[in-house]
C-alpha cells in the first residue's frame, strides 16, 4: 500500500516552496555511478558551472519506489516527469552565495528540483512566491540537509560548497501534462 504524504508535508511544500526529505534509497551513490560522461556545460547564476546530464533510465524506477514520487504526484496533481539532472560546481574564485532568483516564471507546481549533496545543501527558498523584493524580513525556508525538494518558481538562492568532489545534484522533475509551448519556455530557463 502506498504511503500518503502527510497534510503537513504537502502544506509545507505548497506554502514554503521547500521541504527537507530523507535521501531516497542510496540515490547519491547511484547518481555518481550511473551518470554518463556525456553532458553539456553552461554557466549559471553567480558564475557557477552547470553540467547538464540526461537522466539515467533507472532513475524514475528508483524514485517511484520511494514515497517522494507519490508526494510529487499529489503536489502536481499529475504524474511527474524527470527531465534532466544537473551538477553544479562552484570554484574558489566564484561568489558562494547566489543572487536571489527563480528558475522560471510559469507559476508554482510546474517544476521542482530534488536536490542532493554529499554536504549540506544550505539553499534558501523564500516564501513570497510573486515578489522579487526580497529583504531581510522575508520569510524563508533553509534546506539545511543533504536532501530536499524545492519548487523552482519560488525565489531562492544557493550557497554552494567549495569541495574537490562537489557532488551536488539537482534532479529536475516537471508535471507531465504541460503544453508544448510551456515546455519550450521552461527549457529556455533550465538549460
Amino acid at each position: 500500500m502506498r504511503e500518503e504524504p502527510s497534510d503537513a508535508t504537502l502544506r509545507a511544500l505548497q506554502m514554503r516552496g521547500a521541504i527537507v526529505i530523507e535521501e531516497p534509497d542510496n540515490l547519491l551513490n547511484i547518481l555518481k555511478e550511473k551518470l554518463v560522461e556525456e553532458y553539456h556545460i553552461s554557466y549559471g547564476y553567480s558564475g557557477r558551472r552547470v553540467r547538464h546530464f540526461h537522466a539515467p533510465s533507472s532513475l524514475k524506477e528508483i524514485l517511484k519506489k520511494d514515497k517522494v514520487w507519490h508526494l510529487l504526484q499529489t503536489y502536481f496533481g499529475r504524474e511527474p516527469e524527470i527531465i534532466r539532472v544537473q551538477q553544479i560546481d562552484c570554484g574558489e574564485n566564484v561568489t558562494r552565495t547566489q543572487l536571489v532568483h527563480r528558475d522560471h516564471d510559469l507559476g508554482p507546481k510546474i517544476l521542482v528540483a530534488l536536490a542532493i549533496s554529499d554536504q549540506n545543501l544550505n539553499t534558501v527558498v523564500f516564501n513570497e512566491k510573486v515578489s522579487s523584493a526580497i529583504h531581510d524580513n522575508s520569510k524563508y525556508t533553509r534546506l539545511c540537509s543533504r536532501c530536499g525538494i524545492f519548487d523552482t518558481y519560488f525565489f531562492h538562492r544557493g550557497a554552494a560548497c567549495i569541495h574537490p568532489t562537489n557532488y551536488r545534484y539537482f534532479i529536475h522533475i516537471r508535471r507531465s501534462d504541460m503544453m508544448a509551448e510551456d515546455i519550450t519556455r521552461l527549457d529556455e530557463y533550465v538549460t
